[in-house]
This record gives structure tokens, sequence and C-alpha cells, in this order.
């Protein structure tokens, strides 16, 4: 095999990234409010008397995996945000989390590191409010590490979820490009 410029992949054509910023956004919404409603189910087989077998350990693979699930929301808001072709004020909402998920993420990404005092960003573990003071692997009501309420982001993405277009036809033919609203 050859190493010449030809063998370099091109990136997917403009209105192709159209298609899957916006299939893919989608699909991280549906995913985060589907996380939520997991951790939701967790959570309360935690708190039952006695509590369900299993439900610890479901809550916290499914809320790393709601912080999962948020960045990728985020990851494909720039993408479509940078391809231009979709209202951006739709995203600001979602964005005002932006700093939280992506700390949050990062932390129980790495939560190992930081209960052995080796996390590269020790002053992101501890936060503290008027409510209290918790490290970014914990949580309290529906707030993890005290800062990102799942709530709150399952309602900003089930809003975007509602003002995203269905679909978008990228363009073909001389066709331009469409959005299909709901």
């Amino acid at each position: 095999m050859s190493d010449t410029k030809s063998d370099k992949p091109e990136p997917m054509p403009e209105e192709d990234q159209k298609f899957m910023a916006l299939a893919g956004l989608r699909t991280w919404c549906a995913a985060a409010i589907r996380q939520t409603e997991r951790i939701e189910e967790a959570r309360k087989g935690m708190l039952a008397n006695p509590p369900v077998a299993g439900a610890q350990g479901a809550f916290q693979a499914d809320r790393h995996l709601f912080l999962i699930s948020c960045w990728k929301v985020v990851e494909h808001i720039d993408w479509a945000k940078k391809l231009n072709f979709l209202d951006a004020t739709r995203f600001d909402e979602f964005l005002k989390m932006r700093e939280d998920i992506k700390v949050l993420r990062d932390l129980n990404e790495h939560v190992i590191e930081y209960f052995l005092a080796k996390g590269r960003y020790p002053e992101n573990w501890w936060f503290e409010t008027p409510e209290g003071k918790s490290d970014g692997s914990a949580t309290v009501n529906t707030k993890i590490g005290l800062r990102l309420d799942w709530i709150r982001v399952r309602d900003a993405a089930t809003k975007l979820l509602q003002v995203l277009p269905k679909s978008y036809l990228p363009a073909r033919d001389g066709r331009p490009g469409e959005l299909e609203c709901h």
C-alpha cells in the first residue's frame, strides 16, 4: 500500500454532515432523556425498603452513561453550529450546562484517579454551594456532583427535540438541502 495523498480519507461532504449532525443530535438528546429515566428507576430501587438488589450499581452506571450522552449532545450541537444550518438559539438552554457536563463527564471517567488523589484537575473535584459540599462522583438529590441537575438536562433535551427539525435531506442533483419539520 502506497503512502500517497490519495490514500488519505476525504471528509464527508458537508451536505451529508448536516444530515449526520442532526440525526446524531436527535439520537443523543433521546439517549440523555432515556438515561434520566433509567437513573430515576435505579434511584427508586435504592430507596426502596428493602433496597432492590443491584440498584446502586445500575444507578452509578446509568449516571455515568447519562454524562456521556450529555456530552455527545454538546459535541453534536458544536458540529451543527459549525455547519450553520440550524437556528443556533435553539441550543442556548442546553449549552448553559456545557461546562458542568464537560467537567463531570471527565471527573467520572477518571474517578479512580481522583479517589487516589491522582486526578489531573483536583480543583474541579470538590464543589461547594449553600446546599453543601460534594465531590464529582456524588449525587445530591437530582444533582450530580451537586452541580448538574439531571431533571434540568432532561427538560432542556426534551425542549430541544421538540424544536429541532425531524431530519435534513441533503442537496442532491441540483436540489437544495431541505430541513424536514415535524
